[in-house]
């Protein structure tokens, strides 16, 4: 069994400046990133901003000590208010 340590780095993934967290439901179709809103605006101070496209939208996750793997974003579900998002990709297998 993993420590927690090895858990919250498995599940930890960068959002362009920011961070997030990936979240796998129960299916083996899609994965969820849940971040801040904010990580995913064109200008990040200004919560009135629009959504990057999702093609500028870099995420990227610790493979091994010193290698990054980039993961594709292919929905984005933003809050209206609270400064949360949630990022679909397809299913990743975190470990």
């Amino acid at each position: 069994m993993s420590n927690i340590s090895d858990l919250i780095k498995n599940h930890t993934v960068i959002v362009d400046d920011g961070s997030g967290v990936l979240i796998q439901p129960m299916t083996d179709k899609y994965s969820y990133i849940l971040t801040a809103k904010h990580n995913i605006l064109v200008d990040y101070k200004n919560s009135e901003s629009e959504t990057k496209v999702l093609a500028e939208i870099k995420i990227t996750r610790l493979k091994d000590e010193s290698l990054l793997q980039e993961i594709e974003a292919i929905e984005i579900y933003k809050h209206h208010t609270l400064d949360i998002a949630v990022i679909r990709i397809d299913f990743f297998q975190a470990g």
